[in-house]
């Protein structure tokens, strides 16, 4: 199998990310072939095992940062202003594909906003319900 760029033209570090990488990341092939090209640059064995620790730990670096920023997107919330206007504005916000806050109800459960999904969920329903029962009662 070909791989683009071909990997002879890959750097050692490239060849290395790829060689510990996992099928989910990679193919199985494209690891192989990485493992291959760097046996064929013979690199040796220390200088090849001191790359691996740093980009491990750069990987390991960066998926701790990844599940800081999701666990404060997850834990992120609107202020009591913010709830107060969605639910007052309900019937407007429900009809606009943006809302106020330039995301979508939806976008917010895709982007991983749990909470604030939840928030925004329970104020334009209680708003709407609000807005229909006092329609209800005083208007018609």
């Amino acid at each position: 199998m070909e791989f683009h760029p071909p990997f002879e033209k890959r750097t050692t570090e490239e060849l290395i990310k790829i060689a510990i990488s996992t099928t989910e990341e990679w193919q199985h092939e494209a690891i192989i072939q990485a493992k291959e090209e760097l046996l064929k640059r013979n690199i040796p064995a220390l200088e090849l095992q001191n790359r691996i620790e740093i980009i491990r730990n750069e990987k390991l670096k960066q998926e701790k940062i990844e599940r800081i920023h999701n666990n404060v997107k997850a834990t992120a919330s609107y202020t009591g202003w913010q709830l107060g206007l969605l639910f007052i504005l309900a019937p407007i916000v429900i009809t606009e594909y943006y809302g106020l806050s330039g995301k979508s109800l939806w976008r917010l459960n895709e982007e991983g906003y749990k909470l604030m999904f939840k928030q925004r969920f329970i104020a334009l329903i209680a708003g709407i319900t609000f807005w229909v029962v006092y329609f209800k009662l005083f208007i018609i």
